[in-house]
């Protein structure tokens, strides 16, 4: 799954690194619990997950996320930017009021 160009694709667009090692550890995860989930429905188990263990498994997903969101919003913090100047408000950007756009009538 992770050589498949449609897999890859779909992880980057979403801003993930598909050879990140946390991305992948959820995932396997997250496969993890669906295989779980799917063994279960095979044998005739009761397919109600108790109440505890869903939030459990959201809990451990939604973390998972939040901690790679994190890492990767200070990794892109760390990276260097171009001086290009492009975007850059460095305060000189700024309109005049707007009360000064406009000359009464003398």
């Amino acid at each position: 799954m992770e050589d498949d160009p449609e897999y890859r694709q779909a992880l980057l667009e979403s801003g993930h690194d598909p050879d990140d090692p946390r991305v992948r550890t959820a995932i396997a995860d997250v496969v993890g619990l669906l295989k779980q989930i799917a063994e279960e429905e095979r044998s005739g188990a009761d397919p109600v997950i108790p109440r505890a263990e869903q939030e459990l498994m959201h809990d451990t997903i939604a973390r998972a996320l939040d901690q790679i969101r994190l890492e990767s919003t200070a990794q892109i913090a760390d990276t260097p930017r171009s001086d290009s100047g492009v975007g850059v408000d460095n305060g000189d950007n700024h309109r005049p009021p707007r009360s000064s756009w406009h000359r009464g009538a003398s």
